[in-house]
């Protein structure tokens, strides 16, 4: 008897720890631009580590930033204005692109945000202004454990 508890225990533990990786996903998942479709050059693909900063070509080329281990990968990137980022998640859990800070999040209107990403769909975005756009994940509250990236765009 003491072993069934201990087997319907260990089993509950293993369903919460699922429902944790997944990010408690839900809601509407929108799938934007699968990994079969053509894809970015693979020369453009950002193969930085998080915190390096990369650049695009400046005739419009895209740039790829992986949702990868609960991170944007790479975490800041600098590209030139009119340059196309891809978001592609490569992770397990869904995951989503908003253009605020995390004090702003649930306070103010973020200046874009993607639909919920799940594993091996993209979502693009043209930076068509200079400046800094700091990103970051709501799905699960991944900002909180880390989730949070800059795109700065240059003239």
């Amino acid at each position: 008897m003491k072993r069934n508890k201990w087997v319907v225990a260990t089993g509950m533990m293993m369903l919460v720890f699922a429902l944790i990786l997944s990010g408690c996903g839900g809601g509407d998942q929108t799938a934007v631009n699968s990994t079969d479709d053509a894809q970015p050059k693979t020369s453009e693909t950002v193969q930085a580590t998080a915190g390096a900063a990369a650049s695009g070509d400046e005739d419009g080329d895209k740039v790829v930033v992986e949702l990868k281990n609960f991170a944007f990968q790479p975490a800041e990137i600098t590209v030139a204005a009119g340059t196309t980022v891809v978001f592609r998640n490569e992770d397990v859990s869904t995951h989503n692109v908003l253009q605020t800070t995390e004090d702003k999040v649930n306070s103010e209107e973020p200046g874009f945000e993607s639909p919920q990403l799940p594993q091996g769909v993209t979502w693009e975005y043209t930076f068509n202004e200079p400046g800094e756009y700091p990103v970051l994940c709501t799905v699960g509250s991944h900002y909180l454990m880390g989730m949070v990236g800059n795109v700065i765009v240059t003239p």
